[in-house]
This record gives C-alpha cells, sequence and structure tokens, in this order.
C-alpha cells in the first residue's frame, strides 16, 4: 500500500480485525468462521424479533461483528441490528420458533438462520420438525398485530385507528394467510342520553306497556310493575321514538331480576335495530343481546353511529323483557 488512502484502510482492516479476535477468540478457525457466517443469510429488512433477547450492544457493531457476537454467544440462535445506531441484539429464539414475535420496524432488520441451518427449526404451529427439508411446503402465518396507530378526526365526533400485521410466506407452494392484514376501531367521546317520546309494540295482554321502557324507574322487579314484557314469545317486538333524528351509538337494557335462571337468559338474542320513522322498514342492525345477567345492564355497541329517531326490539322465539333502556348518541 503506497498511498495514504491505502495506509488508511490497511489501519481500518486492522482495527476490524481486532474486533473481530476479540469477540471470537485467538484459537478460532477462520475457515470455519466464515462458514458459520454464511449460516446468516436470512434476512428480513423492516423488522426485528422480540422478546427473546440475550444480549444487546450498543457499541455500534456492523452487521457481521454482530453475527460473530451471535455465533460466540451460546445459544443465541439469531440477531436484530439497528441501523440508526448500530445497535446489536442476540436472540435465542428465531423467526421459526417464534414467527408471532416478529414486529415491524423501519429502521432495523432481522437475520436468520434457513430452515436447515435453525436449530429451532419449529413450524408456526411450534408443534412440527421441518428442519430435515428446507424445501417443504409451509403456510403462510400472521405477525402479532401493530400498536394501534394515532387517531384520525372523523366528522368530529369520533376517532378511528388503525392496525395492521404482516403476512409471512407461504413458502414452497402452501397457503397464504387467512384473516385480514388491517383492522380498525372508533373512539366516541361526547355521548349524551336521549330520552323517548313514545313508542308501538305487536300487542300486550300483560297490561305492562312499552312506557315501562322508559319511565325512568330503574328496577328490575316485573311483579311490582318495573318491566314491559311483551304479550308473546314468537316474532314479538317493541319500539320506541326519539323526539328527532340522532346517531345512536349504545344501547343499554336493563335486565328483569326477579326470576329463574330461564327466565332472566330470555333477553339473550334479542335483536336491537335504529330506524327512521316507525315500523321496521327503514332500519338498521344495531347489534344482538349475547347475554343475561341477572338484574343488571346489557350495553349493544352498534358498529357505528346509526342514523335514526326510532329504536326498535325483536326476539323470534322469545318474551320481549325490558326494565329500563339508556339510549346513548353522538352530541
Amino acid at each position: 500500500l503506497h498511498q495514504s488512502g491505502g495506509r488508511v484502510m490497511r489501519i481500518e482492516l486492522l482495527v476490524l480485525a481486532q474486533q473481530i479476535t476479540s469477540i471470537i477468540g485467538e484459537g478460532s478457525v477462520w475457515v470455519n468462521t466464515a462458514q458459520r457466517l454464511a449460516y446468516w443469510k436470512y434476512r428480513i429488512p423492516g423488522y426485528v424479533l422480540k422478546n427473546h433477547i440475550l444480549q444487546r450492544y450498543e457499541k455500534g457493531l456492523a452487521v457481521k461483528l454482530c453475527g460473530l457476537r451471535c455465533l460466540n454467544e451460546p445459544g443465541c440462535v439469531s440477531f436484530n441490528v439497528y441501523y440508526d445506531g448500530n445497535v446489536c441484539e442476540l436472540n435465542s429464539g428465531d423467526r421459526f420458533s417464534y414467527p408471532a414475535h416478529l414486529y415491524m420496524d423501519s429502521t432495523s432488520s432481522y437475520y436468520g438462520m434457513t430452515h436447515n441451518d435453525s436449530p429451532l427449526c419449529l413450524d408456526p404451529s411450534g408443534l412440527t420438525d421441518t428442519c430435515e427439508n428446507e424445501g417443504k411446503i409451509q403456510n403462510g402465518f400472521w405477525s402479532e398485530w401493530n400498536e394501534w396507530g394515532p387517531p384520525t378526526s372523523f366528522n368530529l365526533t369520533h376517532k378511528l385507528r388503525f392496525s395492521t400485521r404482516k403476512c409471512h410466506g407461504p413458502f414452497h407452494g402452501g397457503s397464504t394467510c387467512e384473516g385480514e392484514s388491517a383492522r380498525s376501531r372508533y373512539e366516541y367521546e361526547d355521548l349524551e342520553r336521549v330520552d323517548p317520546i313514545g313508542g308501538a309494540e305487536k300487542n300486550n295482554a300483560h297490561g305492562w306497556d312499552y312506557t315501562r321502557i322508559y319511565d325512568g324507574r330503574v328496577d328490575t322487579d316485573f311483579s311490582q310493575g318495573q318491566c314491559y314484557h311483551s304479550a308473546s314469545p314468537s316474532n314479538s317486538w317493541v319500539e320506541i321514538y326519539l323526539r328527532e333524528l340522532h346517531y345512536v351509538k349504545t344501547v343499554r337494557i336493563l335486565n328483569r331480576g326477579d326470576c329463574p335462571d330461564f327466565c332472566v337468559r330470555r333477553a339473550i338474542g334479542t335483536v336491537v335495530k335504529v330506524c327512521v320513522g316507525p315500523g321496521a322498514g327503514d332500519c338498521q342492525l344495531c347489534g344482538t343481546v349475547d347475554t343475561g345477567p341477572r338484574g343488571e345492564w346489557i350495553p349493544v355497541e352498534c358498529p357505528l353511529p346509526l342514523l335514526g329517531d326510532n329504536v326498535r326490539f325483536e326476539h323470534s322465539t322469545q318474551y320481549i323483557q325490558i326494565c329500563e333502556v339508556e339510549i346513548l348518541t353522538l352530541a
């Protein structure tokens, strides 16, 4: 090396050699080390493996040096490299043994072995050994859901958040992942209770008409005249009217509490709809009651706010029993 640039490169190579020697030891076989470094040929950019860290180094280790650290660390089978600070994390697991623990991170890359090389060659179920054949068919598998993203305003009344997950694979002709890669949820603020002004029902032979549903008396004893009870268990319905159109988000039903289990469980299967105008002609499904706790409030959450001035309750095979109702709408 005759030029000054060459001398600088030689010094850098000497420093690198010293770093490698400090990691793998003086007596290591270089050819064997090179062969082992070839194991780290499975790279997933933009991902890290979490929850299985053996060691973490924040000394600016490059990828190859991080790989050498892993080779020298008992139990290390994969590693993560964060490029924003050259952080090196050594893992006791890999993407074959813990596929759901791969998380998206745009500042990093995951490095691991192939199926044949990995000592933890398990399929996503963690039950079947797949090390004997790297080309074996493997179905796609999902990563865990990412954290909910930042909220986005929607109609100035509620916020929308998204979360995503990644399908890894399929490999060698396997089936793709089943299900959705994204999900969303709405967060609502400033819900207000709206009082009904009237209603209607199919018929009532018991004498406890629909006004019991919204008379303001929070009592669960039907025998004391506190609750509504439909006349028939077959295709029964009752509806209550609001003064004007509202975006209904939640309907809370107070269940009967003065009778045996078979009686209080009649609430299960009650269908809640939000309608525009009287009758069932212009209705949207809010939800269906799936539980029947004795004398307790049962919330039915509409998947989205539904516009209407009529909240309708239907049941095809049971009596409708409601002691009180609360209707929560967007403020």
